[in-house]
Parts: structure tokens; sequence; C-alpha cells
């Protein structure tokens, strides 16, 4: 925790430093930023795609044996409709973009390519609309957003990779 508070701290000067001038323009950004961190860590406790075991248990599996049949194999049955993406709200949207990004994330590291799988393509372009992010895994995704402990998102089942996470 206390790294946090640190990395806090510096960015409360950062602010400062950029926005000396206009204290509306430095409250505006502080309210943002706090927001933000706020909705990232909801977003870490939720899981949309109800999903926790394939993201967890086997997806580091199958990126060990390199087997990308065998993610868009169990992938297929955990993307939602396009209708039923489109009731996601921001957060549950957040959460979503966040797994699906790791999958094709985890393909392309297989040389998949996206529109190999038009689905999970369809479904991270509709994603990418609710949350106005690029559709695709991203550092908020796979560090701010990634649960802490047992539920976890990883790549690999190496023991150092939490570490890169966080």
């Amino acid at each position: 925790m206390g790294s946090r508070n640190t990395e806090d701290a510096l960015l409360q000067n950062t602010l400062k430093a950029l926005f000396a001038n206009s204290e509306e323009e430095l409250s505006y950004w502080q309210k943002r930023f706090s927001l933000e961190m706020e909705m990232d860590t909801i977003v870490c406790q939720l899981d949309p795609l109800e999903a926790d075991d394939f993201f967890i248990d086997i997806l580091p599996g199958f990126n060990q044996k390199r087997s990308p049949a065998e993610i868009i194999r169990m992938t297929s049955s955990v993307i939602p409709s396009s209708d039923d993406l489109s009731s996601y709200n921001l957060l549950s949207a957040r959460a979503a973009l966040r797994d699906l990004g790791m999958v094709a994330a985890s393909l392309r590291r297989h040389n998949v390519h996206l529109h190999d799988f038009p689905r999970l393509h369809a479904a991270l372009l509709k994603l990418a609309e609710i949350t106005d992010e690029v559709p695709r895994d991203t550092v908020f995704s796979y560090g701010l957003r990634n649960p802490s402990g047992v539920r976890q998102r990883r790549f690999t089942e190496h023991e150092e990779e939490p570490i890169f996470i966080k």
C-alpha cells in the first residue's frame, strides 16, 4: 500500500506542476483521476463474462502449451452476443474488455489475427464503442483493472508474472 500512496503523491505533484496557473483545471483533473481510480477498483471486482476459471486456470496453460485452437474453442463459449454487450454499462464493458483483450493478445502472440476470429473481433469493437477505449488490452486493463489475489488474470504460469502486473 505504501507504493500506491507514493504514486498518488507523485501524481498530485505532477498535476500541480502542469496546472500551476489554473486551479480550476487542476481541480478538474484531480477529480477525473480520482474517479478513474475508483472505477478501476470496481472493475477489478467484476466478472461479467462469468469466466474467472478460464482466465485464472485455463488461459495461462493454453498459452504455455501454445494452443491457440484451444483458446478459441474455450473463448467462443464466453463471448456475449452483440445484443448482450449493448446492455453492458461502462464498468462491465471495461471488465469484459480486460478479459477479451487478454484473449486477443494471447492469440496474437500465437500468430492468430483477429480477422481469423470474427466473433471476438466484433465483441472487442462493441466494447471499445461502449468504453471509448482501444479494442484490445492495455496497461490499464492488464494492470489497474486486473483483480489481485486468487482472481488475478495472467498470460502465463510463470510465478514472476504478478510482479510485472502491478
